[in-house]
C-alpha cells in the first residue's frame, strides 16, 4: 500500500503541475491549449539531449527541459497565438491542435521514432524499508518537493501571482485596476511552459522509456 501511495503521489504531482499550467492558460488567455501534451514531449527530449549527448546529470537536464519548454511556449505565443487571438474558441482549439501535430512530427523527424531512455541504470532500486525507490522516481520526488510548494506560494503570495488570479477572475476589471494584462499573458505562457517542462521530464524518467508519443 505504501509503495502504491508513493508511486501515485509522484505520478499525480506531475499531472497536477502540468495541469496548473494548462489551467492558467485557459483561465487567463482563454485558450484551450490542446498542444500542451506536446510540450511535455519536447521537454523530455531536451532533457534527454542534455543528459545523454552533453553528459550532464538529471538535475541539469530538468533545468534545461524547464527553460527550453518555457522558451518554446513564449515563442509560440508571440509567433502564432497572439496574432491570431480573438478568432473564437473553436478556431483557437483548431490552431492549437495544428501546433501539436507540427511539434510531434518535428520531434519524429529530428529524433526518430525509436524508444529512448535517460542515462541512468533502470535496474537500480533503493530499499527504504516500507517502499522501494528507483533513481528516476527519486529525482521526480525531489523536483516535486521543491516545485509544488514554490508554485503554490507564487500564486498565493506574490504580486505577480495575485495579478494573474485577478486577470483570471475578471480580465476587464483587472485592466482598469492597473494590471498590465498583456504582460501577465506573456508571463502565463512562460510559467505554463516551464511547468509542462517539469512535468514532461518527470514523466519520462518515471516511465523509464519514452518516444515522441509521450505527450
Amino acid at each position: 500500500l505504501a509503495q502504491l501511495v508513493l508511486s501515485g503521489l509522484i505520478t499525480g504531482t506531475a499531472l497536477a503541475l502540468t495541469g496548473v499550467g494548462a489551467t492558467l492558460v485557459f483561465g487567463i488567455q482563454r485558450i484551450p491549449n490542446l498542444a500542451h501534451g506536446e510540450f511535455l514531449t519536447f521537454a523530455a527530449y531536451i532533457g534527454l539531449l542534455v543528459n545523454t549527448y552533453f553528459e550532464q546529470n538529471l538535475v541539469v537536464g530538468a533545468a534545461c527541459a524547464t527553460l527550453g519548454t518555457a522558451a518554446l511556449a513564449v515563442f509560440l505565443h508571440f509567433a502564432v497565438l497572439r496574432p491570431l487571438s480573438g478568432r473564437g474558441l473553436v478556431a483557437t482549439c483548431l490552431i492549437t491542435v495544428g501546433l501539436g501535430l507540427v511539434l510531434r512530427n518535428v520531434i519524429f523527424m529530428v529524433a526518430g521514432p525509436e524508444t529512448r531512455k535517460f542515462n541512468i541504470d533502470q535496474t537500480v532500486v533503493y530499499d527504504l524499508g516500507l517502499v522501494r525507490l528507483a533513481p528516476g522516481q527519486g529525482v521526480a520526488l525531489l523536483i516535486t518537493l521543491v516545485v509544488a510548494p514554490a508554485v503554490a506560494w507564487f500564486l498565493a503570495g506574490t504580486t505577480m501571482g495575485k495579478s494573474m488570479r485577478a486577470v483570471s477572475d475578471n480580465r476587464d476589471l483587472a485592466a482598469i485596476s492597473g494590471v498590465d494584462v498583456e504582460r501577465i499573458g506573456t508571463f502565463v505562457w512562460l510559467l505554463a511552459g516551464g511547468l509542462a517542462g517539469i512535468g514532461g521530464f518527470m514523466f519520462a524518467i518515471v516511465q523509464g522509456t519514452f518516444d515522441p508519443n509521450l505527450g
